[in-house]
């Protein structure tokens, strides 16, 4: 998703580079504060371009020309605001915020299998529909998995200390139990 800082939001939903008749149509839905709030593309690039602001679930629903392949729909939380998660380009004032998405075939038709089989794996920016990504998915995840292990260490160390604090309590609590009872034999 690409997003203007006023509020301008593109849509593209992600794509293989695949024989011209491959997708048929995309259905997206969008909230119901849009005049037009259900739009069908019928052509590439299958893009929107709206002004507006707010968080909504947006679905995108993609056809196939081969009719025995079933719908797929794609539901994403759309932010037309700045977010922890979103980049900023300040050349000219996009908001990228940005996920990876997959489409897997299980058990394709034999038309959409052969389609696929002879295609290369291709972004839409070498199709220049849109800019090239400006979120680097594999240092993103690199990032993550640090982040998991940062927190995987303070956690440990955090349990060691409260473990350390509870048998220290423990300890405290047995000794005071104990004065209690010798103070009770020496009466």
């Amino acid at each position: 998703m690409v997003t203007r800082t006023s509020g301008k939001s593109t849509s593209n939903p992600t794509t293989r580079k695949t024989s011209p008749s491959t997708l048929k149509r995309s259905h997206s839905s969008y909230h119901e504060s849009y005049p037009v709030n259900v739009r069908l593309l019928t052509k590439p690039p299958f893009e929107i371009s709206e002004t507006g602001w707010g968080e909504f679930e947006l679905v995108i629903k993609i056809y196939f020309h081969d009719p025995n392949e079933r719908p797929v729909t794609l539901y994403h939380m759309l932010k037309l605001f700045k977010t922890k998660d979103a980049s900023c380009d300040a050349t000219n004032s996009l908001l990228y915020n940005e996920y990876y998405e997959e489409i897997i075939f299980n058990e394709p038709t034999l038309t959409m299998y052969s389609t696929l089989a002879g295609t290369v794996p291709h972004g839409p920016s070498s199709l220049g529909l849109i800019a090239p990504h400006s979120v680097n998915f594999e240092a993103a995840k690199a990032a993550t998995l640090r982040q998991i292990i940062e927190a995987k260490k303070k956690l440990a160390s955090e349990i060691a200390a409260t473990k350390s604090k509870v048998n220290a309590a423990r300890d405290l609590s047995l000794r005071l139990k104990n004065d209690i009872a010798t103070s009770k034999h020496e009466k």
